[in-house]
């Protein structure tokens, strides 16, 4: 399935200069769609198919694959790289999208998980957060990797839809990543 080869860059220290090789999902075979959007490489991915497809796992994987195409790396300074990954409510982030992550994601891979005021982040071993959260409320001046809209079909905001999904999608603009993605 899908690998993730990462040398740590200047601030792994966990690596200690080795090449980690490890895979996601367990390596198990993905589904079509799952590996159609993990090796997409278009800024702006749309993720189609019925009630348990696999949108859910392929907006994992998708996030992912930024996630460590992006480290953190000396141009960053005191600050990290981050993708937002943004769903309904703090019940989806907790029953499922956390989950669904944590399912592919190999522990050797995550530094830490902390919770905030608003927000659940999961550090990775290269210094990219993965910052959880719901569509309520604005997300204001963060310039981000990646963004992933999971259950984007039931978006909302008190602003309507068309703002806040525009919100949302010009996160991706962090001018000092390697690439950038949004998820729908």
């Amino acid at each position: 399935m899908a690998s993730v080869a990462y040398s740590g860059g200047e601030r792994a220290s966990l690596l200690a200069g080795r090449t980690l090789h490890t895979q996601l999902n367990s390596g198990l075979p993905a589904l079509k769609v799952q590996y159609d959007v993990y090796s997409d490489a278009r800024s702006l991915i749309g993720c189609f198919g019925s009630w348990r497809s696999g949108k859910t796992r392929a907006g994992a994987m998708r996030i992912l694959r930024t996630a460590f195409d992006n480290p953190w790396r000396e141009i960053y300074g005191e600050s990290v790289p981050f993708s937002y990954i943004i769903t309904e409510s703090s019940k989806v982030v907790h029953d499922a999208t956390i989950p669904e992550v944590l399912s592919v994601l190999p522990t050797e891979l995550i530094q830490s998980i902390r919770k905030t005021k608003g927000s659940e982040i999961i550090k990775l071993i290269n210094g990219h957060e993965l910052r959880f959260r719901t569509w309520l409320g604005k997300l204001e001046g963060g310039t981000a990797c990646g963004v992933w809209i999971d259950e984007a079909h039931k978006l909302q905001g008190p602003e309507g839809v068309e703002k806040a999904w525009n919100n949302f999608v010009i996160r991706a603009t962090d001018p000092r990543a390697r690439n950038k993605v949004v998820i729908a």
